[in-house]
């Protein structure tokens, strides 16, 4: 088995130099990180890119508050000259992480969709797998979707609009074993979830349609309430077994979103156990 690749979250302040709006996603961000690493060490770049899930850099909306969040209503993030915003960004590349932090570290100028930053703060930190990696059985949970998220669906271009625990966990646990190898199967989770985890509580909204990766999509934001409850299926021993994975799979949620177009910023999510 080989080693579990490192978890940088990169925190970056950008000063906005003119105003106007920018797209309540992260892929103006992201492609600007793309583009100064493919400047900066092509052969790098280009090495990052063939990693794979280990390569992949996930980056935040710009927001101001103490994390991302947009409203249902919201297509674009208002921008005022002279104001400070921040963003986060997510890898799981050493490489990549140092690529950024030098980049970033030198204050530079960026243009995202047009529009002048400079960037005025960066923090980076590596965290460790055992923050994720805990052996806590979940019993109830609450989960809110910060950013736009959906699902999609393999026999219709649709997506689904609704944080179904059997959707959410084959998400998480697809994620999970993309990075790792010694992660659950995908397979008795999502049965686990299917016929153990239900919605208690639930206040979400669609979000206006946003622009990313060339398509118009909609998600739901708001939150969810969850419980994890006994199931014939599952012995006691079996069921704390997957609610502890659950647990997990959760907290790396934090960090790599669920659902579609997460390197971009959507689906991000903040996950609370209750009891």
């Amino acid at each position: 088995m080989g080693q579990p690749p490192p978890i940088w979250t990169i925190l970056l302040e950008l000063t906005a130099h003119e105003d106007g709006e920018l797209t309540a996603t992260g892929e103006p961000l992201r492609r600007a990180i793309l583009r100064v690493m493919s400047s900066a060490d092509p052969l790098t770049a280009r090495a990052i890119r063939m990693a794979g899930p280990r390569g992949q850099i996930i980056a935040s909306p710009l927001y101001t508050g103490l994390r991302p969040l947009v409203e249902c209503s919201e297509r674009a993030v208002g921008i005022s000259r002279g104001a400070t915003y921040r963003a986060r960004v997510v890898t799981f590349s050493d490489a990549a992480s140092a690529l950024i932090r030098n980049w970033a570290a030198r204050s530079p100028k960026v243009r995202l969709s047009g529009m002048e930053f400079e960037v005025s703060s960066v923090e980076a930190e590596r965290l460790g797998w055992e923050e994720i990696y805990v052996d806590e059985p979940v019993k109830a949970f609450r989960v809110n979707f910060l950013t736009p998220t959906l699902f999609r669906r393999q026999s219709t271009p649709y997506c689904r609009l609704f944080p179904l625990p059997s959707m959410l966990i084959h998400s998480l646990a697809s994620s999970w074993n993309r990075l790792r190898e010694d992660g659950p199967r995908v397979r008795d989770m999502v049965s686990w979830a299917r016929l153990s985890v239900v919605e208690t509580g639930h206040e979400l909204c669609t979000s206006r349609p946003i622009e990313v990766s060339g398509e118009n999509v909609v998600g739901f934001v708001g939150w969810a309430h969850y419980k994890c409850i006994m199931h014939p299926n599952w012995s006691p021993k079996e069921h704390e077994e997957m609610s502890t994975w659950a647990s997990r799979l959760l907290r790396l949620g934090e960090l790599v979103g669920v659902g579609a177009h997460r390197q971009n910023g959507l689906g991000i999510i903040r996950f609370s156990p209750k009891g």
